[in-house]
């Protein structure tokens, strides 16, 4: 238990002992988190005082929103543990080892995603870890966080080189979305490149790329990118210029080859010209960016946002399929379809018709898999004639299935 009145000071917070441990203080859940653990926007649940010309004074107050720049001002002054509000979310599904379709008698090697959950919690902290860095102007931690996102893009495009199909549901989340868009993007990105037939080494090239497009969103300010209201001009202007403030940042920090910079600041350019920054038009958007547009796309389109709720697969795809020729490359469109899983067998989906939920047992059709209903014991296959007027509504969170089922 942590007593009434203690306050997080330099000497109680930093220093060694475990990454994260639970505490209590008047009936409210708090964390004590190592600072590389802790995700930008979190909520901060005691005082953090610090040395000022020898005394004692407070550096942030309890209930501040901590920023990644406040985090990187916090590592700088040698404050490694900060106590947190704890965010409860349900089960924690994300953890290694954590299999929830044990539940539902789904097969594991069935249902797993396409990156392990260690490689993808690696990943996760890799970025949030470079979200920090951004903040400042350490040229040598943004070197060693750039190097370690390059080892773990190695595991990543190891895994996935002779996957026939690739599965990003479980690599989508509400929490720290920015981190888990990029992840899912580099997937798509890879997965459309093995379609088109491309090598190796040009994968690695495509999957950096794809893990530095939204650099610039970094050093976007948090209230504009997660505001639940419509966006004026003013800042959608400001959102719209990520593209070139992360190649501005990239350039500084000597991070990435020009030709990588050049596809990441285009990776908004549309095939009628109709994109930004540039207004570029067919062939001359570089192949990089043209693929990543549509893994960005689909991914930001299928994900919860605080101004929207996620479409579901079938509605992002009619939308990729219908701009194909306009917005998007027809061929990368093609590929992207022929390689992505729709609904991966394991995840959980709503029905229409009062149907309920049901969980997809095998997708031999991309969009109307057969599935098996959560609340009765039945089979329902998608594609037969009797159930036409089904249709999939979402896919649903674990956390909500669960608690429901």
């Amino acid at each position: 238990m942590v007593a009434e009145g203690y306050v997080s000071k330099p000497d109680a917070v930093s220093g060694g002992g475990a990454r994260r441990a639970e505490y209590t203080r008047g009936g409210v859940a708090l964390d004590k988190l190592n600072i590389d653990d802790i995700m930008p926007n979190s909520v901060l649940a005691q005082d953090v005082f610090g040395q000022i010309d020898n005394t004692s004074l407070p550096l942030l107050r309890k209930g501040s929103i901590i920023s990644a720049e406040y985090l990187y001002k916090l590592k700088e002054r040698n404050i490694n543990y900060l106590y947190v509000k704890r965010k409860i979310s349900g089960i924690l599904l994300s953890e290694p080892g954590t299999n929830p379709h044990a539940r539902f008698s789904i097969p594991y090697e069935k249902s797993k995603s396409s990156v392990s959950p260690i490689v993808r919690k690696d990943a996760v902290k890799s970025l949030r870890a470079l979200h920090i860095v951004s903040q400042g102007s350490d040229a040598q931690a943004t070197a060693n966080a750039v190097n370690h996102l390059c080892d773990v893009l190695t595991k990543i495009v190891d895994g996935l080189h002779t996957s026939k199909t690739v599965n990003i549901h479980q690599l989508q989340s509400v929490d720290e979305y920015i981190y888990h868009h990029t992840l899912s993007v580099v997937v798509i990105s890879l997965a459309i490149g093995q379609g088109l037939g491309l090598g190796k080494t040009t994968l690695f090239n495509i999957a950096q790329c794809a893990l530095m497009h939204d650099v610039g969103k970094y050093l976007t300010p948090p209230e504009v990118l997660n505001k639940k209201e419509l966006l004026n001009e003013s800042e959608l202007q400001t959102v719209k210029r990520h593209a070139v403030t992360g190649f501005e940042y990239m350039k500084k920090s000597d991070m990435l080859t020009e030709t990588h910079r050049q596809a990441i600041v285009l990776h908004h350019e549309k095939i009628d010209g109709t994109g930004y920054p540039l207004g570029m038009k067919g062939e001359k958007i570089p192949l990089w960016s043209r693929i990543i547009a549509v893994a960005d796309v689909y991914d930001a389109m299928t994900s919860r946002r605080p101004y929207r709720d996620a479409l579901s697969p079938s509605e992002a795809y009619e939308y990729i399929q219908g701009l194909a020729y306009y917005s998007f490359d027809f061929d990368i469109v093609r590929a992207f379809i022929n390689k992505m899983e729709f609904y991966p067998v394991g995840c959980i989906i709503e029905l229409s018709s009062g149907l309920g939920f049901a969980i997809v047992l095998e997708a031999l059709n991309k969009l109307r898999p057969r599935v098996k209903r959560l609340d009765v014991d039945s089979e329902i296959d998608l594609c037969d004639i009797r159930y036409l007027n089904v249709t999939i509504k979402r896919i649903v969170p674990y956390e909500e299935a669960l608690g429901r089922k």
